[in-house]
């Protein structure tokens, strides 16, 4: 008779926390060494040493390691239950020999070694079972549970309160096709709410893998195989169900050894969707920052809210068309990268608009960015890393964006511009693009001023391809469900203003957008990698969820000559840094609160890795912080009554 094997999840309490018990079996021990039944599920700590001596200095000692290492790991692991101790053979085994445990490990234990009296009061005071291994074949140090004779991994939950995220996603270790995810059970599939589980930090460590253990969300407009992608509209996610594939990107990740934990939320269809009455299919995420009524931004709104909001999450994978990594990335206050258009394939994501779609990482350090960044690094890179940023020769100040109407935004900008001089030795040049285009643009657009050359350009390509992308799945789903895919007001209205757009209109888009991109590459960076130019980014001050805005459409700030869609038009690098932050009365907490302030600098095509190097370490040079925190503040709080050297009082407003 068949059987068929049905999918379980094991769930634990222990203290305060929750943890999810993964379901693969890292090893099992000989059935006679644990009296445990077979349902019995029991917290392991396991811990290695190179020399052969047990003492109770070793086990107090990596405990507390693992206390201030690991986010996953506390007390009651070692209350109530197993301490493994494994001396291992020569030198421990490279943690990468665990990523496919073999399924059939043993562990078989020494049951005579003997143990020092210190040890043994410390084991009957926390009634704790000692079992002692060597060899080398082992598994990771850290917390695990076992369950009957066998050995699982402790995948501690954490609370999505910020509602960033559409899905909590595991291994599924029930699928034949290996880099295959499930959603969480208990958790959700595709709606609110929920759990997030995060394998412990010590699973990964002595791995040579690049990105070892770095825990890694992604925007629901990239494809995760087993996993549904909403793109942000329910009936999307009901037409096209779960993924048998994942984004090349997302596979190149989990090669370098990163772990997904989840999908985070954003404007449906990559768009533009702002609470509080815009947002229909899903919440939209609480950004931390502030009062914490703040709008999100968008489209990567779940993005910003996580990285913003979770130390448990190291970075946030989105993606950039006309804003939507650098909108969020400063509404939230963090380190933000829109990659170079190309540099990193777009296979297995949504395409909003070929032209300008880009892969976003947001997250609070610069050295999460340049991990992730080295990490894409090939052979066929121009130059070897040299590890440090280079100067730029010429930093650029485009006129036709500065200076900024808020005094206190244009201040901070002008701060970092004296900073970035005073480190690299190299002094602004003002410059007009407008100016030099009309000096300086082929011959064929003498008279076009640049105005009117973005005008018939940015916005055009970004409207006929956020409608006509989408025709197929407006068809589909009519024929499949015999009614319309039901689409937000607000998106509906993108979408009319977009079906106005002909094709002939884009085809003369692209043309004048190839034309630009090569105008630009010459005539402001002349074709010279270390040039660099600043470029303001967000909002000045409060931008409260719960105000109703009549932006319809598309409403990207600066229109068709702003930042946003001229950075794009380019396709070039941009750095988000914070810099600072303005103070705001605040009316929902009735309080002064601070508004996250952020600059960019963009530079020539695949100087990534340069820019973020670049913007860092003019921060450290000047004593400004470049480590962000989670939660209302982004940097950290001084005493508001220190004085500073020129005497002012010192505080994150002014850093």
């Amino acid at each position: 008779m068949a059987y068929t094997q049905l999918r379980t999840a094991t769930f634990a309490e222990l203290g305060d926390y929750s943890y999810y018990v993964r379901a693969r079996k890292e090893a099992s021990f000989a059935a006679h060494k644990t009296d445990l039944p077979p349902s019995a599920v029991t917290p392991l700590v396991v811990i290695h040493s190179n020399s052969k001596e047990l003492s109770l200095d070793l086990i107090q000692r990596s405990l507390a390691r693992f206390n201030e290492e690991d986010d996953v790991f506390q007390d009651g692991f070692a209350v109530g239950g197993y301490i493994l101790v494994h001396f291992a053979q020569n030198s421990l085994v490279s943690s990468e020999a665990y990523v496919e445990p073999a399924s059939d490990r043993i562990l078989t234990t020494i049951s005579d070694y003997p143990c020092p009296e210190g040890l043994v009061g410390l084991l009957r005071e926390r009634s704790l079972q000692l079992l002692v291994s060597e060899g080398p074949d082992t598994i990771p140090e850290g917390p695990y549970f076992i369950e009957g004779q066998d050995i699982h991994q402790a995948w501690r939950l954490f609370p999505d309160h910020l509602a960033a995220f559409t899905a909590a996603v595991i291994p599924d270790d029930y699928a034949a096709q290996p880099n295959t995810f499930t959603t969480l059970r208990g958790s959700y599939s595709w709606g609110e709410g929920g759990q997030i589980a995060v394998p412990s930090k010590l699973y990964s460590q002595g791995s040579k893998l690049p990105l070892a253990g770095v825990r890694v969300s992604l925007k629901d407009n990239i494809h995760l195989n087993g996993v549904i992608t909403t793109l942000g509209n329910r009936a999307y996610a009901e037409l096209y169900g779960r993924k048998n594939a994942s984004a090349r990107y997302v596979d190149r990740l989990i090669a370098q050894g990163a772990v997904i934990v989840g999908k985070t939320k954003l404007s449906a269809f990559a768009g533009s969707e702002i609470p509080p009455c815009q947002c229909i299919d899903y919440f939209p995420p609480w950004n931390p920052r502030g009062d914490g009524y703040q709008g999100p931004s968008g489209s990567s709104s779940g993005a910003g809210a996580s990285a913003a909001g979770y130390d448990w999450l190291d970075v946030a994978i989105c993606t950039d068309t006309s804003g939507s990594m650098r909108n969020p990335a400063a509404s939230h206050g963090l380190w933000g990268l829109k990659v170079t258009w190309g540099a990193i394939p777009m296979d297995g994501v949504v395409p909003a608009c070929e032209f300008y779609d880009s892969i976003g990482i947001l997250c609070r350090s610069p050295g999460t960015i340049e991990r992730m960044v080295q990490a894409f690094r090939t052979v066929a890179d121009a130059e070897p890393d040299s590890g440090s940023s280079k100067p730029p020769t010429k930093i650029l100040y485009p006129t036709d964006w500065y200076p900024l109407e808020n005094p206190d935004q244009q201040r901070l900008n002008e701060e970092f511009l004296r900073d970035l001089e005073r480190f690299t030795g190299t002094q602004h040049s003002k410059i007009s693009m407008s100016d030099e285009w009309s000096q300086s643009c082929p011959e064929e657009y003498k008279g076009v001023t640049l105005k009117d050359l973005l005008a018939t350009t940015s916005e055009q390509l970004n409207r006929y391809d956020n409608v006509h992308n989408f025709d197929e799945f407006r068809r589909e789903y009519k024929e499949r469900f015999g009614k319309t895919a039901y689409v937000s007001p607000a998106h509906t209205q993108r979408w009319e203003i977009s079906e106005k757009v002909t094709a002939e209109e884009r085809e003369k888009a692209i043309k004048q957008g190839i034309v630009f991109r090569k105008w630009a590459s010459e005539a402001l960076f002349g074709n010279d990698s270390s040039v660099v130019m600043l470029v303001p980014q967000g909002r000045p001050g409060a931008n409260y969820r719960d105000i109703t805005t009549n932006t319809g459409g598309f409403g990207i700030p600066g229109g068709p000559g702003g930042p946003a869609f001229v950075i794009s038009l380019l396709g070039v690098p941009q750095i988000v840094l914070p810099i600072g932050a303005n103070k705001y009365q605040s009316r929902p907490s009735g309080r002064e609160e601070l508004a996250p302030q952020c600059t960019t600098l963009i530079g020539a095509f695949n100087t990534d890795l340069d820019l973020v190097r670049l913007a860092a370490d003019t921060l450290r040079a000047s004593g400004k912080p470049t480590e962000l925190l989670t939660g209302r503040y982004a940097f950290p709080q001084r005493d508001p009554n220190e004085q500073g050297e020129r005497g002012e009082t010192v505080g994150v407003a002014v850093l």
